[in-house]
């Protein structure tokens, strides 16, 4: 009887072990300055959340900091930092967060629209679109986990 228990105990506890594993398992970067590039004047904004891996949102696995502006933008709380001067109505667009950088693209009725007349490169149409670089935060792995964990917590049980 007692064998019987401790193998319920031991499966129960390999089913959480991978379960935890699944969930907290890094997933690849599809916020790159790569996939960037690809975005295209008049793409609908299904087909640039196909090429982003899905719809605006936070797909870091690590804690990052905006390259430029390192203390200006907390990305965890995803709010602008009071003491930094910064146009808070040019950052309404759609933004994608990613390990690499943050995207943000402008849509006009649903498709990607092109920078304003006098912006163009030689003629050419370009998208209105803007790529921010990231550097991780420094942090051990077991803060890197936490972190991580209390995400996907948030995830399933937003407040």
């Amino acid at each position: 009887m007692q064998r019987r228990k401790l193998l319920v105990v031991l499966a129960g506890l390999a089913v959480v072990v991978a379960a935890g594993a699944f969930v907290l398992w890094p997933r690849p970067d599809r916020i790159t300055r790569e996939n960037y590039e690809r975005i295209r004047v008049g793409m609908s904004s299904a087909e640039v959340e196909a090429i982003l891996g899905g719809p605006p949102g936070d797909y870091r696995t690590v804690r990052t900091e905006d390259e430029m502006y390192p203390r200006c933008f907390d990305l965890d709380a995803m709010a602008w930092h009071v003491e930094c001067d910064r146009d808070f109505e040019a950052y309404r667009e759609p933004m994608w967060f990613g390990n690499q950088g943050i995207i943000r693209v402008s849509f006009k009725s649903g498709f990607v629209a092109e920078l304003p007349a006098g912006l163009e490169r030689a003629g050419e149409t370009l998208p209105c679109k803007h790529f921010d670089g990231t550097v991780p935060c420094m942090a051990s792995t077991l803060e890197t986990l936490l972190w991580r964990a209390k995400r996907q917590w948030h995830r399933w049980f937003p407040d």
